[in-house]
C-alpha cells in the first residue's frame, strides 16, 4: 500500500494492538523496511507519524442562472484541519551511511495523547454533506530528510475518548416553568407548570439517565402525555457552509395521574401563588408531584465534542403534549455523552513521542 515500486524500497507497518484504542493509552508496532539489490541507494530518513483530523464536506447548491443549464445543480465544499499531528524519527538523519541493502525492522511504541476525541462519522441523509473525525498511523522513507518521501505505508486507527475518571455524578435540572397554554396561539385557555430533574449532566454509552418530572395542570386543557427525551445533534462547516444532522437518541413517557392530564375546569384565572411558590423550590415541587422515567443512552450514540468544524451536543428535551390546536409546553437541559467508564482502556507505558507536532497540512490525506 501507498510503496513506491520504481525506488526498489518497500514498507510494512504493522500495530500489536487490536483497536479501537483508548486516548491516552500506548500503541505499539513494528516497521519492516526492504531494500532490494537493484536500489541505487539505500535510505537516510525513516519518520513515523501520528495523524488526527476533522475531515468536512458541505452540499451546496448553485442557482438555476449559475449552473447554465437551466436547472440547479449541487457540488460539495471540503475542508479539513488537524486535531493532532506528531512526528517521531526512527532513524537519525546525521547519519551517512543510513539503511542499506537488505530487510530491517524498527520495533515502535507511541503514547496517544489523552484528549484525542472518539472517532465518529455523520453522513447527512439524502446530500453528500459528512463528517468524519480520523486517525492513522504512517511511517515515510526518504533519502536525504527531504522532499517527497521515496515510499511509504498507513494503518488507520480508530480511537475512544478517554472516560473521566473519579466520576462524581453532577444533577441539574429544567428550570421550573409556568407555560400559558392557548388555543390556536389566540384564545388563553390557561397554565401548565412543570419542571424536571436530570440526575446527572454526564453519562456514558450505555448508562442511565434519571428524569424526574413534577407537573401541574392549571388550564382547561387536558394533558395528552408527558415525554422526555435525548436528543443529538450534530453540526460542521466548510468554507462557510453549514450541515446538520439530528438524532432522537431515546425516549420515554411519564405515567401521569388522572388528576394532573385532567384540565382544571371553570374560571380561567392566572396561575395560583401557591403553586409559583413550590416551583421556586424544585425538590419540594417534585416530592409532592414527581414521576420518573430512565433512558439509556444506546451505543450507537457519539461522544460530545466541541472541535474547529465538528460540534457534537447533546440535550435532555420534555414536552408536555396537548391537544391539537393547543400549545405544547417544552423544555430542554443539555448533558455530554462521554464513553463508558466500565470499559476505559488502562493506559500503557510513559514512552513519549520524541519530536513536536508539525505545522501545515498533510498533502497525502
Amino acid at each position: 500500500m501507498g510503496n513506491a515500486e520504481s525506488s526498489h524500497i518497500t514498507l510494512t507497518l504493522t500495530i500489536n494492538e487490536t483497536g479501537p484504542h483508548t486516548a491516552g493509552s500506548t500503541i505499539t508496532g513494528t516497521i519492516y523496511a526492504t531494500i532490494d539489490e537493484h536500489a541505487k541507494k539505500g535510505i537516510n530518513d525513516l519518520t513515523l507519524y501520528l495523524i488526527g483530523k476533522e475531515d468536512v464536506g458541505v452540499q451546496k447548491h448553485a442557482s438555476s442562472s449559475s449552473s447554465g443549464d437551466g436547472g440547479s445543480s449541487a457540488s460539495t465544499s471540503h475542508e479539513k484541519c488537524d486535531i493532532v499531528r506528531m512526528m517521531i524519527p526512527i532513524t537519525d538523519t546525521r547519519s551517512h551511511t543510513g539503511m542499506q541493502r537488505g530487510q530491517h525492522t524498527f520495533p515502535f511504541q507511541v503514547r496517544l495523547p489523552a484528549t484525542l476525541p472518539s472517532s465518529m462519522t455523520s453522513i447527512r441523509e439524502g446530500s453528500r454533506s459528512y463528517a468524519h473525525i480520523r486517525y492513522k498511523i504512517k511511517v515515510e522513507a526518504r533519502r536525504d530528510g527531504k522532499g517527497k518521501p521515496i515510499a511509504k505505508e498507513e494503518v488507520p486507527l480508530v480511537i475512544v475518548a478517554k472516560p473521566p475518571s473519579n466520576h462524581v455524578p453532577t444533577p441539574t435540572c429544567i428550570e421550573p416553568t409556568s407555560s400559558d397554554v392557548r388555543l390556536f396561539y389566540f384564545l388563553p385557555r390557561g397554565n401548565i407548570s412543570f419542571t424536571a430533574n436530570v440526575s446527572d449532566t454526564s453519562v456514558g454509552i450505555g448508562e442511565a439517565v434519571e428524569i424526574g418530572l413534577g407537573c401541574k395542570n392549571e388550564s382547561k386543557t387536558s394533558i395528552k402525555f408527558a415525554r422526555a427525551s435525548v436528543m443529538q445533534k450534530v453540526s460542521w462547516c466548510a468554507n462557510s457552509h453549514h450541515a446538520e444532522e439530528k438524532t432522537d437518541l431515546v425516549q420515554g413517557e411519564f405515567s401521569l395521574d388522572d388528576d394532573t392530564k385532567t384540565p382544571r375546569r371553570g374560571q380561567i384565572v392566572g396561575l395560583p401563588v401557591e403553586t409559583l411558590d413550590t416551583l421556586k423550590n424544585n425538590d419540594t415541587f417534585l416530592k409532592n408531584n414527581d414521576t420518573k422515567i430512565t433512558l439509556e443512552i444506546p451505543p450507537y450514540a457519539l461522544h460530545s465534542y466541541i472541535g474547529k468544524l465538528i460540534s457534537i451536543e447533546h440535550e435532555v428535551k420534555l414536552k408536555v403534549k396537548t391537544p391539537f390546536g393547543s400549545t405544547s409546553p417544552k423544555g430542554k437541559v443539555n448533558i455530554r455523552i462521554v464513553p463508558p467508564r466500565q470499559n476505559a482502556a488502562v493506559a500503557g507505558s510513559s514512552v513519549q513521542p520524541s519530536a513536536p507536532a508539525l505545522d501545515g497540512q498533510d498533502p497525502y490525506w
